[in-house]
């Protein structure tokens, strides 16, 4: 199963409930590396994963998924 970083930019946090994204994050799994990034192990493409991501989000924010592969951890 592949693992992505999940990575965004909250443009109306304080305007705007982001606890059903984190909820979201949360029950598929996800673990908080950073404040705004999470890994993610998913089936699902980055593009399938950008779409579920973006419906527990404001429309300005700012959201990028990136497959995490050996090579980008470093490994040999």
């Amino acid at each position: 199963m592949p693992l992505y970083l999940v990575s965004y930019d909250l443009t109306k946090e304080k305007e705007f409930d982001y606890e059903n994204l984190w909820d979201y994050l949360r029950k598929e799994n996800a673990v908080r590396v950073l404040f705004s990034e999470w890994l993610m192990a998913s089936d699902a493409s980055a593009s399938d994963l950008v779409d579920e991501i973006r419906e527990h989000m404001h429309d300005q924010d700012y959201l990028w998924v990136l497959e995490v592969t050996k090579d980008r951890l470093g490994f040999g």
